[in-house]
């Protein structure tokens, strides 16, 4: 059988970015840096760490990276519009957060990074009982911030967070787990980052959705006024007008959508993302703490919802323009119709003014080439002598007067007939 060629890429796609094998204890430190830039650069500057480690650097091309570098575990991996590091310390702190991951990374190595970093996040995954775990002990870990946490992993672990972010730009999770899956951790710890970075990515459009506000408030504004003339205008130039200011309004307004789309279109894909990954979570509430998807049902929301409301407005607007430039077209294309057919009852009329005169012309032709027919006759007959007339020559000029009069009748008839067609 004939092999498709995408076919080994297409299972390899299935298995792409793998999440990470871990055991408590362990420190992770993850962060995304959005834009980041050539991908070619990015994977030059991986290369000097690897280096730096004594390890195999990246495969030109490649869209991720994962490499033990001795000390610490490094992942990689590139997105359509950000890329995602995490790195990974076997060990904690004596106290959670005191060691963070990502300092072994050293801060030239970390200012060389490409984009901007948009999210970041320290996870402490420490093997506890997590019933015995007393909420009101772990404020000193999160600055005495507020906390929100729930039961995850069918009650085998409990996770607690501020979502703050602290003075090194990252915000902590801390986990208790009683599992020692790897694949549970694993699969948890990137159902975490992902909800993080998703979640951020989500946010992004929220600013822009507010700036947009006044402008499509505005915009609006303009749309009812021009739809309102469409009433009091009654003449070809007033509606031509405003056919052409309904034209450039509807430019304006693609352009403003053309600006926002990719934006508009990854945020909706963004907020499914970011539901689905505090579905797999599977939380359970203890105690009186919030959970992560009550704290994004009443916070993150109604940021995603106001977005919703300006692109549902700017969706609205642009059905509007079309409705109103399609109503205005079809005046304006009625107004011509009835003024083709008025100047083409005009024309009708002139061409039956133009028979008339046509068919007055052709009597006076008739009369005229009947006058100078006889007068040619009588001129002929003055040079004949009388005697050899029959009659007088007034007498043959008036015999001959209707047989050339219904001759040139005739000759006119045949010509008519000859150029128009048939009655």
């Amino acid at each position: 059988m004939n092999k498709h060629a995408l076919q080994a890429h297409l299972f390899d796609e299935l298995h792409n970015r793998p999440f990470p094998l871990l055991n408590s204890p362990v420190s992770l430190s993850h962060f995304i840096m959005l834009d980041p830039g050539d991908l070619s650069d990015e994977l030059a500057h991986i290369a000097v760490l690897a280096r730096q480690h004594s390890v195999a650097p990246p495969e030109q091309g490649a869209s991720c990276y994962y490499q033990n570098m001795g000390e610490f575990e490094f992942r990689w991996e590139r997105h359509t519009e950000f890329s995602s590091y995490m790195v990974l310390l076997s060990r904690t702190g004596e106290d959670p957060f005191t060691e963070t991951a990502s300092m072994i990374l050293s801060s030239s190595w970390l200012e060389g990074l490409g984009g901007a970093m948009i999210g970041g996040e320290h996870i402490e995954l420490r093997s506890s009982p997590g019933r015995s775990v007393k909420t009101r002990t772990l404020h000193p870990y999160f600055e005495g911030h507020r906390l929100i946490g729930s039961r995850v992993l069918d009650n085998k672990a409990a996770m607690w967070t501020s979502l703050k972010n602290y003075s090194d730009d990252f915000s902590r999770v801390l986990i208790y787990t009683e599992t020692e899956d790897l694949c549970e951790c694993g699969r948890l710890i990137r159902s975490l980052i992902e909800l993080s970075a998703y979640r951020n990515l989500t946010l992004i459009a929220l600013p822009i959705a507010r700036n947009l506000i006044p402008v499509v408030s505005n915009l609006e504004l303009r749309l009812a006024e021009l739809t309102e003339r469409l009433t009091d205008i009654g003449n070809f130039q007033g509606e031509k007008k405003l056919l052409e200011e309904l034209s450039t309004f509807a430019a304006e307004l693609e352009t403003l959508v053309s600006e926002n789309n990719f934006r508009f279109a990854a945020t909706e894909a963004y907020y499914q993302l970011t539901e689905d990954r505090l579905e797999e979570l599977g939380e359970s509430p203890t105690g009186t703490l919030r959970t992560f998807k009550e704290f994004h049902h009443r916070r993150f929301r109604p940021g995603f919802s106001t977005f919703q409301s300006v692109r549902s407005r700017m969706n609205d607007l642009s059905i509007r323009v079309n409705r109103s430039s399609g109503l205005l077209r079809t005046r304006v294309d009625l107004m011509l119709e009835s003024q083709n057919q008025n100047l083409l009852r005009s024309m009708d009329q002139r061409a039956k003014m133009q028979i008339r005169m046509q068919q007055t012309v052709e009597g006076l032709s008739i009369i005229a080439m009947t006058h100078y027919s006889l007068s040619l006759i009588g001129y002929l007959l003055k040079g004949v002598p009388a005697a050899f007339l029959p009659v007088s020559s007034d007498t043959l000029l008036a015999g001959a007067t209707p047989v050339i009069f219904i001759g040139a009748w005739l000759s006119i008839r045949r010509i008519r007939k000859r150029f128009l067609p048939a009655e």
